[in-house]
């Protein structure tokens, strides 16, 4: 749960107003001290929010890349306590909200969240005097996130869905069976980028290329659960060449590791990509918040020298890993 605000700096006000100081009012305002009826959310607001969520929710139907990723992440997850909980809940829990219990969730938020604050472009000290002034941190017993973790590698499970649709859809789900300790995620990244997420990467330039198998074809890890996610979308008739093609690049990869090409290619597309983050104010903060919640604090800097390291041997290795969990297809319903 997120609020912030953006604005231009004192320094280019046109009368020399203390803008920084009425931005932070104004999130603290928005943060602390909500509009409340009877000791609640106003009820109309309530309302028009639950029907936004509702729509939110539903909407899923109606993008079948996004269905078959959170299909696959269900079937990964299932048994596994939290972990496969839905991001913004579920359409049949919605009806329940009131504005007293959405209030009383609102001050265990206040109460039990851990805060970041990340001020990016302003002045450091007026900022922490000004929050020091507007937090009152008395009685609160922030819960500490829970750190990353990883599935055990198990039986493969395979799941079709029919659906209407003209394209079909795949989502395969791997474990890296343990939590990667900080000094391999740059290794991960490296293997990423020649197995599926650039576009020098194995699967595009050969699957999707080469053989034409599909529309796109990507792969990314989420460091936070410690699985590879590779998803597609498909013909109908192509999907089980397309699965068959993906595991044969992960194979040749584990194999015989990428050339010195394909490594050299990879890293550079990482190099160019965290050398922009510093472009843009919220690339700098998305950057450093999730340095702070994987508790890193590397900078982009320090992150490219780690990746300029990274071995062919070392990609070997780290995919080599991977054990495939779960397999998802969103196939062509029966005419």
């Amino acid at each position: 749960v997120s609020v912030s605000v953006t604005g231009i700096k004192d320094r280019y006000a046109l009368q020399g107003e203390a803008l920084t100081r009425s931005y932070m009012e104004i999130l603290l305002g928005v943060a602390l001290r909500p509009v409340l009826e009877n000791g609640a959310f106003l009820p109309e607001e309530v309302e028009i929010e639950k029907q936004k969520l509702k729509e939110l929710i539903a909407s899923e139907i109606n993008n079948k890349r996004a269905r078959c990723i959170r299909q696959a992440q269900r079937r990964f997850f299932e048994g596994e306590q939290d972990l496969g909980v839905e991001r913004y809940g579920y359409l049949e829990e919605v009806d329940a909200i009131t504005p007293q219990r959405l209030y009383e969730a609102y001050q265990k938020l206040l109460s039990l969240a851990r805060i970041e604050i990340f001020a990016v472009g302003c002045d450091p000290v007026m900022l922490e005097q000004a929050f020091h002034t507007g937090f009152d941190l008395q009685g609160r017993a922030p819960v500490p996130p829970a750190g990353p973790v990883a599935l055990a590698p198990g039986q493969l499970r395979r799941f079709e869905e029919p659906v209407d649709a003209v394209q079909g859809k795949l989502c395969l789900l791997f474990t890296t069976g343990a939590v990667l300790p900080p000094e391999q995620r740059s290794v991960m990244r490296v293997a990423m980028a020649v197995f599926g997420s650039s576009p020098t990467s194995r699967l595009f330039m050969n699957v999707r290329e080469k053989l034409s198998l599909c529309y796109y074809c990507a792969a990314q890890f989420s460091s936070q659960c410690s699985y590879v996610q590779v998803d597609s979308g498909v013909e109908h008739e192509n999907a089980q060449k397309t699965i068959e093609a993906i595991l044969s690049e992960l194979r040749s990869l584990v194999e015989g590791g990428p050339s010195q090409e394909e490594l050299a290619a990879a890293k550079k597309a990482l190099i160019n990509a965290l050398s922009s983050v510093r472009d843009s104010l919220p690339s700098i903060e998305s950057w450093y918040l999730n340095e702070q919640v994987f508790g890193t604090g590397k900078s982009p800097e320090e992150v490219i020298r780690e990746i300029e390291e990274v071995t062919s041997e070392q990609v070997q290795e780290m995919l080599g890993r991977l054990s495939l969990s779960v397999e998802y297809l969103l196939t062509e319903k029966e005419k």
